[in-house]
C-alpha cells in the first residue's frame, strides 16, 4: 500500500484550534501538564491510581456483553485485553463516536486507529505498563437522524426507525437494516467485494437483534486484529460507580464551571462547540431519552414535563442508575470515571469541547486525559494518483483552491505557447520604440503616425484574440476538465465525512498494513493511500 503524508496545514482539514494544537501553542498549555508528545501520555500514567473493584466490574461488563454479542474472545487479542485491565498497570487508549447504521463514515477508522496505534506507540515505550485501545459506542444519544441515513452516488438511504421512540439509539432494535442492506447492496452489482462487505453486516443485523451488540460485532469482525475492546457503557453497573458524581449533579449542578475555560478559548478567538445546561443529565423515562431542567427545587423532564424533586430523583439513582443518562459536558467525565483511562482520541471539532469541560473534571476531582487528535486522511485510486502526476502536478498541489490550480494548470498547458507569446511582446516593444522615435523625427508627418498607431492596436488586438484562444484551449483541454473533475471528486470535500465507510473495506490493508500503521499516530499529517 503506497501512501504519501502532507501537512495539514497545506490541506482543508486544518482549523484555527487544530493548527493551535500542530504548533503546540502556548494557549493550549494548560490543557497539556504534560505536553503534547507521547512521553506525556507515558508521564501521566505514573499518577494514575484506579481502583480494583472498578476494574472487576468493568471486566465483567466486558465478557457479558461479548456473550451478547455473539463473540467468542477466548484465546484472541480482545481477549487478553480484557483480561489485561484486572492489573493495576494496565491503561486504557480511547476513542468514542456514536454508533451509525452500516458502522457510519470513513473517520470512524481513523477514531478507531488512531486509538490503537497510540496504544501500540505507548506499549513500545513502555513495556513494564499494559495499553489497551477502547472504543467507546456513544449509545446513549437519541438523534436518530445523525446516525440513519447514508449517502451514495448522490442519493440518500435511510434506515426507517423499528418504532416511534426517542429512545437511546443503542437500544433499539435491528429491524429494518437488513432492508436498507438490499437497497445499498442494489448499487454494488458490478463490485461483489463490498457487496460481500455489506452482506456480512445484513447477517450480523440478523443475528443479533439489539443494535448496539450487533456494532459491537461488526466492528470485532473487522477489526480483530487490531485487538481494540469496544465498549457500550450504557450499562447498569457501570452508572451505579459513576453514581457520586450524578448525585452530585442532580443536588448542586454548576453549569458556570463550564464557562471559565470557554470563556479562555473565546479570549482567544476559538468558537466554543458546546453552551452550558442548568443540568447536564437526560432521564430515561417512558420509553424516551428526555433532558432534565432544573425549574427551582424540581427537576422536569424536557418533553413530557413530569416532576421530579432533587429526593426522588436521588433515590431512582440509587434504585436504577442506569435511568440516567449524562449530556456531552458529562458523558467524557463518565468515560474517565469508569475507564483507566490517559487519552482520548478527538476529532478537530470536538478537541473544542473537551477543552471546554475541563473545569468540570477540576470540580469533581476527575483526571482529565490526554487529547490527542486523531489521524485525518482520504483514500485515492492509484490511477487517479498516476494521473495527477502524469499531468505534472502533485496531489498536495490538489488541495489548493481552484482558481489558484487552474493557473498552475494554465501555466502548464501553455508552457508550449510561451515562444508566440514572447515574439508579440517583441514586436510590441519594437513598435512602442518607433512610435517614439518617429515623433521626434524630421520625417515626422501626422497620417504615418497615425499609421504607426493602428499597427500598434492591430498587435494588441492579436494578443488579446491569442489569450482569448488560450482560455478556449485551457477550457476545452481534456486534462483541465479531468483534473477538475477529480478534484471535485477527491478534494473537494472532507472524503472521511462523506464517503460510507463499508466502501472502502475491500481494501483492508489500508486498515492493516504494518507500514501505515505508525502513521496514524503522526496527527500533523494528512495520510493519503493510494488503493
Amino acid at each position: 500500500m503506497n501512501h504519501i503524508e502532507i501537512p495539514i496545514q497545506n490541506t482543508f482539514y486544518n482549523s484555527p484550534i487544530v493548527n493551535a494544537y500542530l504548533q503546540k501553542s502556548d494557549v493550549l498549555t494548560p490543557f497539556y501538564p504534560n505536553g503534547f508528545e507521547l512521553e506525556g501520555i507515558l508521564q501521566s500514567a505514573k499518577s494514575k491510581v484506579f481502583d480494583s473493584d472498578k476494574r472487576m466490574c468493568l471486566v465483567e461488563v466486558l465478557k457479558d456483553q461479548y456473550i451478547q454479542s455473539n463473540i467468542d474472545i477466548k484465546n484472541t487479542t480482545v481477549g487478553k485485553n480484557i483480561e489485561s485491565l484486572l492489573l493495576k498497570n494496565t491503561y486504557t487508549i480511547t476513542a468514542g463516536q456514536q454508533i451509525h447504521a452500516y458502522l457510519g463514515p470513513m473517520f470512524v477508522a481513523y477514531k478507531l486507529l488512531s486509538a490503537v496505534a497510540l496504544a501500540s506507540a505507548c506499549q513500545n515505550l513502555d513495556p513494564d505498563n499494559n495499553y489497551v485501545p477502547v472504543f467507546w459506542m456513544a449509545t446513549e444519544d437519541h438523534d436518530f437522524e445523525e446516525i440513519s441515513s447514508i449517502h451514495l452516488f448522490g442519493e440518500t438511504f435511510t434506515w426507517q426507525k423499528p418504532v416511534n421512540t426517542n429512545a437511546a439509539v443503542g437500544s433499539l432494535s435491528t429491524a429494518g437494516l437488513d432492508l436498507l442492506g438490499e437497497q445499498i447492496k442494489a448499487k454494488f452489482k458490478n463490485d461483489p467485494e463490498t457487496e460481500a462487505v455489506i452482506q456480512k453486516m445484513q447477517n450480523i443485523y440478523n443475528e443479533i437483534p439489539n443494535f448496539a451488540a450487533a456494532t459491537r460485532k461488526i466492528i470485532h469482525h473487522f477489526f480483530e486484529s487490531t485487538g481494540i475492546v469496544v465498549l457500550d457503557a450504557n450499562e447498569a453497573r457501570l452508572k451505579s460507580i459513576f453514581s457520586p458524581v450524578l448525585a452530585k449533579e442532580i443536588a448542586h449542578p454548576q453549569p458556570e464551571l463550564i464557562d471559565q475555560y470557554s470563556d479562555y478559548l473565546e479570549s482567544h478567538d476559538f468558537k466554543k462547540q458546546i453552551n452550558p445546561r442548568e443540568s447536564n443529565l437526560f432521564l430515561f423515562h417512558k420509553g424516551n431519552r428526555e433532558r432534565l431542567t432544573l425549574n427551582g427545587d424540581h427537576y422536569l423532564t424536557a418533553n413530557t414535563k413530569t416532576r421530579f424533586s432533587k429526593v426522588e430523583l436521588q433515590d431512582l439513582l440509587t434504585s436504577n442508575p442506569e435511568f440516567f443518562s449524562p449530556n456531552v459536558a458529562l458523558r467524557p467525565l463518565y468515560q474517565e470515571f469508569i475507564l483507566p483511562n490517559l487519552a482520548y482520541i478527538s476529532g478537530g471539532s470536538e478537541i473544542v469541547y473537551w477543552y471546554q469541560i475541563k473545569g468540570l473534571f477540576e470540580h469533581y476531582q476527575i483526571d482529565y486525559p490526554n487529547v490527542w487528535l486523531r489521524k485525518s486522511g482520504i483514500i485515492v485510486p492509484s490511477k487517479i494518483a498516476e494521473y495527477i502526476a502524469k499531468a505534472e502536478l502533485t496531489v498536495e498541489e490538489m488541495f489548493l483552491d481552484s482558481d489558484d490550480l487552474t493557473t498552475i494548470i494554465a501555466n502548464l498547458l501553455n508552457a508550449c505557447n510561451s515562444e508566440l507569446f514572447n515574439q508579440v511582446s517583441i514586436i510590441q516593444d519594437h513598435i512602442h520604440l518607433l512610435e517614439s522615435a518617429y515623433r521626434t523625427s524630421k520625417l515626422f508627418n501626422k497620417s504615418t503616425l497615425d499609421l504607426i498607431k493602428t499597427l500598434k492596436h492591430d498587435v494588441n488586438r492579436l494578443q488579446k484574440e491569442m489569450e482569448e484562444e488560450q482560455i478556449n484551449l485551457l477550457e476545452e483541454a481534456p486534462i483541465f476538465s479531468k483534473i477538475i473533475k477529480i478534484k471535485d471528486n477527491y478534494f473537494k470535500t472532507k472524503q472521511e465525512r462523506d464517503l460510507p465507510l463499508f466502501t472502502q473495506f475491500k481494501h483492508m490493508d489500508i486498515f492493516n498494513s504494518p507500514i501505515l500503521y505508525n502513521n496514524y499516530i503522526k496527527n500533523t499529517n494528512l495520510l493519503v493511500c493510494l488503493a
